[in-house]
């Protein structure tokens, strides 16, 4: 039960031990207990002297008369008015004393149950609005929790709906450089059965001029009619006639086409085939003839030769990449290589192969660079510096760059190449991250 600390002024301990100033406990809500009546002072009966004089003592201060024997012993509060001498008995009159007296206490009575239902009142008033603050701050708490939560899931699916935004825009650019690389694919292959096509034709038009100018010099040596001794012009006889006979023929065939074919022109003069001797002929091929041309390379054997070189160029680039995630290196992965006038021109991208860096620019590299036509060595040359810096970069780990260029000048060899092998190292990077 809670106590009432009557030695302090408006302090209450509770039953729950908290002392408090209010009309509820701050602890458990327990209502201030009522505090116990004060008990009230014994005061002296007043009582009326027969001369009129009010007094409290037991004789009047005005006469000197002694206090009525039928006063003594009254509850304190009441004014009795002594009888006069020739007045009514001491005994009716305190009869009346008392009655009034029962009236007062009667009416004091009910003002105290009315002052405590009041309070009472007061007190059930204050709990409801104890209960009605706890409630609505209570319904407060639970729609602060209600948007807390609320907001966390929106931030969760905006965060879902991020990563699924970088990962399709990450699939995206991967198969945009996909289709980057099997453009460029595409039209170096195009490119090298352009230029196989055009070799090929180039050979065939060597191989046909080294033909006719074979069949050419075959006709000399036929019609050539030597006179070196007199025991070669007995054997040369036969030979000469019929170089006659041929130049004879040669000069009725130039005579019908320019009479038949072209008769406005004037046709020029012959001139008789130069006839060289048998040996002019030897001295001019004694060791000093040239040989004849290379044989072309079969295209289908080409073709399939490229075909391979191509395939072993992804299977490196592969290896490289694997190998670039396994020591978490910076790779250059070269996809093609062109010529541009006396220049070359290396397309590739960079590989992250950090697991914790990304990389936001490459300062330098050094390339070794092979170039062939088919199994011919054109070009080998290595630790070639390039320090044009790439800037603007974001390489997260494990990810490739966009495509990229680098310009080498004065490295194109003077024949046209079909095959490749670059090795980029020593690549100078800059990263964020652990």
């Amino acid at each position: 039960m809670a106590e009432f600390d009557n030695n302090t002024a408006g302090t209450w301990t509770c039953s729950c031990g908290k002392t408090n100033t209010g009309k509820f406990c701050v602890n458990c809500g327990a209502p201030r207990p009522v505090a116990p009546p004060q008990p009230v002072a014994a005061r002296q009966t007043e009582w009326v002297c027969a001369c009129g004089k009010r007094n409290t003592g037991k004789f009047c201060v005005k006469c000197g008369s002694p206090r009525p024997a039928a006063m003594q012993g009254k509850l304190a509060g009441s004014t009795v008015t002594a009888p006069p001498r020739n007045s009514k008995p001491a005994t009716e009159n305190g009869s009346e004393a008392v009655a009034a007296l029962a009236a007062q206490e009667a009416a004091a009575r009910k003002a105290a149950e009315e002052a405590a239902a009041r309070k009472a009142a007061e007190e059930a008033s204050a709990r409801k609005a104890a209960e009605e603050a706890a409630a609505r701050k209570a319904a407060e708490e639970a729609a602060t929790r209600k948007a807390a939560e609320e907001a966390a899931a929106r931030k969760a699916a905006e965060e879902e709906a991020a990563r699924k935004a970088a990962e399709e825009e990450a699939a995206r650019k991967e198969a945009e450089e996909a289709a980057a690389r099997k453009a460029a694919e595409e039209v170096a292959a195009r490119k090298a059965a352009e230029e196989a096509s055009a070799r090929k034709a180039a050979e065939e038009a060597a191989a046909r001029k080294a033909a006719e100018a074979k069949a050419v010099h075959e006709a000399a040596k036929k019609q050539e009619a030597p006179a070196v001794s007199s025991a070669e012009a007995e054997s040369n006889n036969g030979m000469m006639k019929k170089v006659a006979i041929g130049a004879a023929v040669l000069l009725l065939l130039i005579g019908a086409y320019f009479m038949f074919g072209k008769k406005k022109e004037t046709p020029p003069v012959a001139e008789p085939p130069k006839v060289e001797t048998k040996a002019e002929t030897e001295k001019k091929d004694n060791g000093t003839a040239k040989p004849e041309a290379e044989k072309p390379m079969d295209p289908a054997v080409k073709a399939e030769k490229l075909k391979k070189y191509a395939e072993e160029m992804k299977a490196a680039n592969a290896q490289k990449k694997q190998d670039a995630t396994a020591n978490e290196k910076i790779v250059f992965l070269v996809e093609n290589v062109q010529r541009k006038g006396n220049d070359l021109t290396i397309s590739g991208h960079f590989y992250n192969g950090k697991k914790n860096r990304t990389i936001i620019s490459v300062k330098a590299m050094e390339l070794d660079i092979v170039l062939r036509d088919v199994d011919k060595e054109l070009l080998n040359e290595k630790n070639i510096k390039y320090t044009k810096a790439f800037t603007g970069m974001e390489i997260k780990p494990l990810q490739d760059s966009p495509m990229l260029t680098v310009e080498l000048p004065d490295k194109a060899p003077k024949d046209e190449f079909n095959n490749f092998a670059v090795t980029a190292h020593d690549v100078h990077w800059e990263g964020i991250g652990k």
